[in-house]
């Protein structure tokens, strides 16, 4: 008896994208493993990047989808990386932003991965610091791989990446280099909307860590390219942000810790158990439930149009446009 391949959303959010994205949408077209889809999510671009995605959308049969938010305005990264997850059709989801790219080899590597792994939530492997993008010599020296922090082909049971992620000995995984399954991101409420621009996908990384066991793989699948105009490396000029400072990384884990408690604390009460101990993590990765309610977003009451579905990630619906194309209708706080 043979099964079909789990398909695969990746979900590819972009904002005035126009000089990189074709390169981006290619690298999952030219993908080995057959079995995807592309979901394509403008946050509001006002450059060719929207023509060109409407463009593959029109020629993919399907495959490739172009949604956009209602007016076409920018609401921030992590609504627009949910509104993706919210209109995929896959049982696993993966994320490409429009200015990096996969290798050939990367769904198809990283699904069997989780085909032979059935207690993993996640896998990824060590992304590539792509700098030799740029042709020029000097910066085929730059390349390099993060750090994986433990030892290659390793299933880690939470919270144990969690304090190798403070202790700066690991370094957390490129939003390029996952593949996740899709009922473990909707358990832990998928991206934070208030955190619309930077540390989106590390307040992400650190729920999903600190909830489930992920696999750590030894292959390197996806380049995140080095370039000025990063969303990043703007951010950086501008606020002199240290995106993997210790001190960004204490207040990620503030905000997942808490919303991780109170996920666990809801989930024991409803089966009528106490609460969680949390004897077998380590003291440098403890919260307190005090600190973590301190620390952490209060919760907002989903609004009338709440998708039961999927109670974190639903707030609202996907609509058809008079020329097929699907518009996100949604509120956003």
């Amino acid at each position: 008896m043979t099964t079909d391949p789990p398909l695969v959303s990746v979900i590819m959010i972009f904002l005035d994208a126009e000089r990189f994205i074709e390169e981006a949408i290619e690298s999952v077209t030219s993908q080995t493993y057959q079995a995807w889809e592309l979901v394509l999510v403008d946050d509001g671009s006002s450059d060719e990047s929207s023509r060109i995605a409407r463009r593959h959308a029109d020629r993919s049969s399907g495959q490739i989808r172009y949604l956009e938010h209602e007016g076409h305005v920018n609401v921030g990264m992590s609504a627009s990386r949910n509104a993706g997850i919210r209109a995929a059709r896959g049982e696993l989801i993966a994320f490409l932003d429009a200015d990096d790219v996969y290798r050939p080899e990367k769904l198809e590597r990283q699904v069997a991965i989780l085909q032979r792994q059935p207690e993993a939530a996640m896998v990824y492997g060590a992304t590539q610091h792509w700098y030799s993008w740029t042709g020029r010599s000097a910066d085929l020296a730059r390349d390099s791989l993060r750090r994986l922090g433990v030892a290659p082909d390793t299933l880690v049971h939470p919270p144990a990446l969690i304090p190798l992620f403070l202790r700066l000995e690991a370094q957390t995984p490129g939003t390029c280099g996952i593949l996740a399954r899709r009922d473990a991101i909707e358990r832990i409420g998928g991206f934070e909307d208030r955190f619309d621009g930077m540390f989106e996908d590390q307040v992400f990384l650190f729920k999903l860590c600190l909830s489930a066991p992920i696999f750590v793989e030894g292959g390197s699948w996806d380049r995140y390219r080095q370039h000025p105009d990063s969303f990043a490396a703007r951010a950086q000029r501008r606020r002199g942000l240290q995106t993997r400072s210790q001190p960004a990384a204490c207040g990620i884990l503030g905000v997942a810790g808490g919303i991780s408690h109170r996920a666990r604390d809801l989930r024991l009460r409803s089966r009528g158990g106490g609460s969680p101990s949390d004897a077998s993590v380590p003291p440098s990765a403890r919260v307190s439930p005090v600190e973590a309610d301190r620390r952490a977003p209060a919760v907002t009451p989903p609004p009338p149009d709440h998708d039961a579905r999927h109670p974190f990630l639903g707030r609202g619906e996907a609509g058809a446009s008079a020329d097929g194309r699907q518009r996100l209708m949604f509120a956003h706080r």
